[in-house]
């Protein structure tokens, strides 16, 4: 089901769609300037939904739990918040508001964001390396170290050298600190001491400074297809002669072209 807002709307109240679990889209208009909290958490087959330039506040865990949720998009005009792969930041990119619960893998943050929103990871299961690349931030958070990855419980956080304000733990989930950013074309860890060699979650060991071609602990010597991504991956294995598809929901499993 997916509704349509009429214009005549001003404010989604509090809990406006809470716990809707049959609505799969929202089409919200121009006349909207706020966004309640809570307003679609809990809305589990939510799929999009498009932030028009009108919002100016948006409350806490407005999309919370919506575990269908890859990417909340917010409108270019927008003078108070920006989308960044999906995820909602403050315009000056200073804060991380929200991300969306159906998110995957691996995420990048700024070393702009200074503060993390109230519960802004909740229940992003899928969601499974979290980089910072600047100082540990505030959480804006009631219960400091339980809210803000309220079951996220697959994701570790990762940071790098360097940088500061980090101890054991951030949010409840583990730290560990690297030696450089994660790999843009998988989106894998650095090894620590072994120059050009990542580890993914989803992807297992593998060698990057031959790029396009990456060599990995399994396959041998692979050309990436420069147009992939994490959800959508195609391969050519040297050592089989042809192209192979996967993503990161379906690896150790391959489709193989013929």
């Amino acid at each position: 089901m997916s509704v349509t807002i009429p214009n005549s709307v001003t404010s989604i109240g509090e809990e406006a769609f809470r716990g809707c679990t049959s609505l799969t889209g929202v089409v919200i208009p121009n006349s909207v300037t706020s966004i309640g909290e809570e307003a679609f958490r809990g809305c589990t087959s939510l799929t999009g939904v498009v932030i028009p330039d009108s919002v100016t506040s948006i409350g806490g865990r407005a999309f919370s739990e919506c575990s269908s949720l890859t990417a909340v998009t917010v409108d270019a005009a927008n003078a108070a918040y920006i989308s960044l792969d999906g995820v909602v930041f403050d315009r000056s990119q200073t804060t991380l508001i929200q991300c969306p619960g159906g998110k995957a893998g691996a995420y990048t943050i700024p070393d702009s964001v200074t503060s993390i929103g109230d519960w802004a990871f909740e229940d992003c299961s899928s969601l499974t390396n979290v980089f910072f690349e600047g100082n540990a931030p505030t959480i804006c958070s009631h219960f400091v170290n339980l809210e803000v990855f309220e079951g996220a419980d697959n994701a570790t956080v990762y940071y790098l050298a360097g940088t500061t304000g980090w101890e054991a733990t951030f949010g409840d989930r583990p730290t560990v600190m690297v030696n450089g950013p994660p790999d843009p074309l998988i989106g894998g860890i650095p090894v620590n001491g072994s120059e050009g060699w990542f580890v993914s979650e989803w992807f297992g060991v593998y060698y990057t400074d031959l790029a396009p071609w990456l060599y990995h602990s399994e396959h041998g010597f692979v050309y990436r297809d420069p147009g992939s991504s994490n959800m959508s991956t195609y391969f050519y294995e040297d050592a089989m002669g042809a192209w192979w598809w996967t993503n990161q929901t379906l690896y150790p499993f391959i489709y193989v072209y013929n």
